[in-house]
């Protein structure tokens, strides 16, 4: 009788329990990312960046000079973009980009371009030749990098370890329920290989190719992306442009 009388109870305790808990919380969907096959890269296309070597003052607009070779900006790139890239009718172009910045893309760089007004303190400035439609060079001559100090003396905040460019994506990006990841990493040891932790919102991924990759089934709406850079004990690296991060907003198409 008592124990008839116990589970009873329990039964009781257990129904309440789940009407008090309500429905199960819904979970997120998976996220896939794959790696993209990479294009060809081109044979001979070089920038380099120039920047002013003294302080500048801090209401001053900073600027510098780009020379790009053996790389037509405007004119669009041969062949087909990968999946996730949509080509840019204006062509080819160089991504520059403050610290951590989204870049800004140049396609012209016959006058000095302008970085506008910088914070106090060291900035570093990347410029990358891009295809038009929107994936970066991988080269070693297709990057060129420089500090700008404003009204303060220079530190070499370039000088020192990996350093990891992310490109793509940008601050808003139209796909149907995919974004495309893109980035450079250059000044890593080869006997060490590629090493990083990719996290988009809350799931994470691993990954050992430089190349571009297809983050796949995100709801439309804000997201964010954090790369870093890992070593052999698979901890992040502490040097500042070993990781970056970007919050973008993805929109369906039209």
């Amino acid at each position: 009788m008592r124990r008839a009388r116990l589970r009873a109870l329990l039964a009781i305790a257990t129904l309440a329990g789940a009407a008090l808990s309500g429905p199960p919380a819904k979970t997120q969907a998976p996220i896939r990312v794959r790696p993209l096959p990479p294009s060809p890269e081109p044979a001979g296309a070089r920038i380099s960046l120039k920047a002013p070597r003294r302080p500048i003052p801090q209401e001053a607009v900073a600027s510098v000079r780009l020379k790009v070779r053996g790389f037509r900006l405007g004119a669009p790139t041969r062949g087909t973009p990968p999946a996730g890239f949509v080509n840019d009718p204006r062509g080819q172009f160089v991504a520059l980009q403050v610290d951590q910045e989204p870049y800004v893309a140049h396609y012209d760089v016959s006058k000095p371009v302008s970085l506008g007004k910088l914070t106090l303190g060291t900035h570093a400035v990347r410029a990358v030749l891009m295809r038009s439609w929107g994936e970066a060079l991988k080269g070693k001559s297709a990057l060129a990098r420089a500090e700008v100090a404003v009204g303060t003396r220079r530190f070499h905040v370039l000088s020192r370890g990996p350093l990891l460019t992310l490109l793509q994506p940008g601050k808003q990006v139209i796909g149907e329920r995919l974004a495309v990841l893109d980035f450079r990493l250059d000044r890593i040891r080869k006997s060490h290989g590629v090493n990083l932790r990719l996290r988009v919102d809350a799931q994470e991924f691993h990954l050992t190719q430089v190349v571009p990759h297809a983050i796949e089934g995100l709801d439309a709406g804000s997201h964010e992306v954090t790369l870093a850079t890992l070593n052999r004990f698979e901890a992040p690296l502490l040097n500042r442009f070993a990781r970056a991060a970007r919050l973008f907003e993805l929109r369906p198409p039209p």
